[in-house]
């Protein structure tokens, strides 16, 4: 639930990861880090949901770490979100897809690298 070191505190005792997650410092919060930053995601899944159980982790459909609005939320194992994050699949496989689209519809040519790094 922690954040990394190398953020930024911003005011108002939120912090932002460098890649891009949100923190709000939450003094007494259950199983918060010794930091007492917990991650916005994480309460904004707890004030809809239960608590997130261990060995699970919050999942940003869209891909962007600091859009915390709980429909863009979903819990799933370390194991999944490794597997979903993969190269060749997941938000990242579908971003290229969505890039490569635009790019043909404005009368670009498809290439083979579509789906490969």
């Amino acid at each position: 639930m922690g954040i990394q070191r190398k953020g930024r505190l911003l005011k108002g005792g939120i912090s932002r990861s460098e890649g891009g997650r949100i923190a709000v410092l939450t003094p007494n919060y259950p199983g918060a880090p010794k930091s007492q930053y917990v991650l916005r995601s994480h309460l904004v899944w707890e004030a809809h949901h239960e608590p997130l159980p261990e060995g699970f982790i919050i999942h940003h459909k869209n891909g962007v770490a600091s859009d915390d609005r709980i429909e863009n939320l979903e819990v799933m194992t370390r194991a999944d979100h490794a597997r979903l994050h993969k190269p060749g699949h997941g938000v990242g496989w579908l971003k290229r897809l969505r890039t490569k689209l635009i790019e043909i519809e404005r009368g670009g040519q498809a290439n083979e690298g579509l789906f490969h790094r």
